[in-house]
């Protein structure tokens, strides 16, 4: 998985840098499933814990616009990663690893409503003006991710992968350092109707896996982190001045 999804992110990279219109991202990353919110306690002893637990994100995107409308779309290959251990249920002191490892291509798309109708050649900001108004977007991200979970420490196999859509909206500021370079903070959240961890709840054997979660439920993420874009042409057309 983890080869798989390092492969991706590479060939998407490369193509582009081609297109001379690139970003990075790096998320942290808080998971929320109702259906797999669990009684049994964590290895630092709180009662509830919620799997699949906290992690981060690392994203790369490729960056266009509308030529006359400040609305800019941001395909992106990201990869993901979550953890949570719990201590066995039995009552023996064995910690439970749970993880969570997700390949995700999402379509950002931002919305600059304060300047909707503007002709900004953004997202770096070589023009004078309100940069909070130029700057402030909303972003929609309708997309697909392909989940892999596995657990480490029970005598019984319950990993999974699956398929899952999702939506996401948020908040960001573009933040322009020079011609060729812009910063921004982000705050996104994302959110799966419906995903499914086989064997999670136990499927009705006699081995107890995690009890009081089921196998499928809704999922949130809330992500907290910062894209840098980058515009290499912006300098090949400063050089062809």
């Amino acid at each position: 998985m983890k080869r798989i999804a390092g492969l991706c992110l590479a060939l998407l990279g490369l193509g582009a840098v081609a297109m001379a219109q690139v970003g990075v991202s790096g998320f942290y990353v808080s998971n929320q499933a109702d259906g797999w919110e669990s009684s049994v306690k964590d290895n630092a002893g709180d009662p509830v814990v919620a799997l699949p637990g906290q992690g981060w994100q690392a994203g790369i995107d490729y960056w266009f616009r509308l030529k006359k409308k400040r609305v800019e779309f941001l395909p992106t290959l990201a990869f993901s990663a979550a953890e949570q251990q719990l201590i066995s249920p039995s009552g023996i002191d064995q910690e439970v690893n749970f993880a969570m490892r997700q390949l995700s291509f999402f379509w950002h798309t931002q919305l600059y409503l304060l300047d909707l109708g503007s002709d900004c050649d953004c997202p770096t900001f070589s023009k004078d003006g309100n940069s909070l108004k130029k700057g402030l977007f909303l972003q929609l991200s309708p997309g697909l991710s392909y989940f892999s979970f596995s657990a480490e420490g029970y005598p019984v196999d319950f990993d999974d992968r699956h398929v899952a859509p999702g939506i996401g909206a948020g908040l960001g500021l573009d933040l322009g350092f020079s011609d060729f370079l812009t910063v921004t903070p982000m705050f996104r959240v994302v959110y799966f109707p419906s995903t499914t961890w086989e064997g999670l709840s136990g499927n009705g054997s006699d081995v107890i896996n995690v009890p009081g979660v089921s196998d499928e439920t809704s999922l949130w993420q809330y992500q907290a982190g910062l894209r840098v874009g980058f515009r290499p042409d912006e300098r090949r057309r400063r050089w062809r001045r």
